[in-house]
């Protein structure tokens, strides 16, 4: 049943990770360290945005997130994986498996484009 209109979104925590968040318009924010004077002022702007944007949270509506570039996030990524994907302190082949697709993540859309067609004109050779 949707909220009434005088609903407004709650300041409350995320125990597992001790974050202060709140959900406007189906979306979870997070705004900080719970309690934290900066989290309670995230909250108060957002609300204060919403509120003058008629309780919508619009497009236009900035919201602070950190934004990664691909190769920043295959980087970090990759960094989780090597300590991740390991037995007995030597690396699985799921590793290779990551590196492969961080590889085409890397790679330029046309060399992709090709990798696919090969691919599936390899497997539809293979399957006759």
């Amino acid at each position: 049943m949707p909220y009434s209109t005088q609903h407004v979104p709650t300041y409350r925590q995320r125990k597992s990770r001790g974050l202060a968040v709140v959900t406007i318009n189906g979306k979870d924010l997070y705004l900080g360290q719970f309690n934290s004077r900066e989290s309670r002022t995230k909250y108060d702007r957002l609300i204060q945005e919403w509120l003058a944007s008629g309780r919508v949270m619009t497009s236009e509506t900035p919201i602070e997130e950190e934004l990664f570039s691909i190769a920043e996030l295959i980087v970090a990524y990759m960094k989780h994986a090597t300590v991740f994907y390991q037995k007995y302190g030597k690396p699985t082949s799921h590793l290779h498996n990551v590196e492969d697709a961080m590889a085409y993540l890397k790679a330029p859309t046309a060399w992709r484009r090709s990798r696919i067609s090969a691919r599936s004109s390899s497997r539809q050779s293979v399957s006759k």
